[in-house]
């Protein structure tokens, strides 16, 4: 068994004591299970890094210690940048200047933009931001290790479960806190999308 399925089992275990752990409202699986999530993620910070955070993408609105706080993804960022920095010392050039220039120059627009209308700087936001500034040096990085066959099989598995999980989850009224449900009652229908309230959204991702 090669270490990409092993990594994606061990995803779905983690998904599957996680929506235990709300089904029956046992905060310590819950709270077990998302520590599991960043581990794997400390534990993988370099080629499988990328495929494990598009598995977990459709099921960021349940990694949360509670539904209007900040997610694991957010407190995991910073630490995945950290030792990857660490790691990546010795490399004299970690992200070309081209792509520098863009995401200095993004991150400064998008932070204006919030300003002038005074929007909150959230923690999503952050993670927005160490996401943008991760990204290109980790590309750059493991180019030549990151296999697209691995990104897209960890997102579609991620994905297909959370919608599977959310049709199960909603049903129950605790939950209704992290699944966001849109209705258009005038047309009779239900627009499902996992744990997210656009059924474009995994479109988007994809």
């Amino acid at each position: 068994m090669t270490k990409s399925i092993k990594l994606l089992l061990l995803c779905l275990v983690e998904i599957l004591i996680l929506s235990i752990g709300y089904a029956l409202q046992v905060m310590a699986l819950v709270y077990f299970a998302q520590l599991g999530f960043a581990l794997v993620l400390l534990c993988n910070t370099e080629e499988f890094l990328l495929p494990i955070l598009l598995f977990f993408l459709p099921w960021d609105p349940l990694l949360k210690v509670a539904p209007d706080s900040f997610t694991i993804f957010t407190l995991s960022i910073p630490f995945i940048l950290l030792i990857f920095l660490v790691k990546n010392r010795e490399r004299k050039k970690l992200i070309d200047s081209g792509n520098l220039l863009i995401v200095l120059a993004f991150a400064c627009i998008t932070l204006l933009t919030k300003m002038a209308l005074n929007l909150e700087i959230s923690g999503s936001y952050l993670q927005f931001l160490f996401m943008l500034i991760f990204v290109p040096m980790y590309a750059n990085v493991y180019v030549d290790k990151i296999e697209f066959s691995n990104c897209i099989a960890f997102l579609g598995v991620g994905a297909i479960s959370a919608s599977l999980a959310s049709k199960i989850l909603m049903d129950y009224s605790h939950m209704s806190a992290y699944i966001i449900r849109e209705e258009w009652q005038a047309v009779g229908l239900l627009r499902l999308s996992g744990f997210y309230g656009d059924s474009n959204f995994y479109s988007l991702h994809f």
